[in-house]
């Protein structure tokens, strides 16, 4: 939630073409720190909170208005799939190679968060299961190949890094 949040106040900023100082920053935290006290865990003071707010502008890449995956989708939907793909004789893997590669080209050096609950969602499975195992065996390939893991525990996507090459 607070990694959104800060995704809001990097997306402000732009609107508004200035910089938000750690006065408005802590502000705005107040406001959210209030709404939310009810279910915030009882152990994490103000502060803890707030340093995890402030900590979270370092992790932001995209703003609010800005859905990477649905953009990758439409590329992964009609560029040529990749040659690598072609080992694969499901379509819906070979676009997921597709989808991977995209969303490598889009975040440039960076690693591309992808959760498997979005990969389920867009190829229509009715759980993450499938999608996960799919991601899992791309890496096992050595397609993308996995910088951070992610979990429902944690509540974050995974980080992968597509290795083939991108222009291909």
């Amino acid at each position: 939630m607070l990694f959104q949040l800060a995704r809001g106040v990097i997306t402000l900023e732009k609107v508004e073409n200035r910089s938000i100082s750690l006065s408005e920053r802590r502000l705005i935290f107040g406001q959210w720190y209030e709404r939310a006290k009810p279910f915030l865990r009882a152990e994490k003071t103000f502060d803890d909170y707030l340093f995890e707010f402030l900590t979270s502008f370092d992790g932001v890449r995209h703003l609010l208005d800005e859905d990477v995956v649905d953009e990758a989708w439409v590329r992964a939907n009609t560029a040529p799939l990749p040659k690598v793909a072609e080992c694969f004789e499901t379509q819906s893997v070979r676009l997921l190679v597709g989808l991977c590669r995209e969303l490598q080209r889009i975040a440039g050096h960076q690693p591309f968060l992808l959760a498997c609950r979005t990969v389920a969602r867009l190829f229509g499975h009715a759980t993450h299961t499938t999608a996960a195992s799919w991601l899992r065996g791309l890496a096992s390939a050595r397609i993308i190949e996995v910088v951070e893991q992610g979990s429902a525990q944690t509540n974050r996507a995974s980080r992968y890094r597509y290795i083939e090459p991108l222009d291909d």
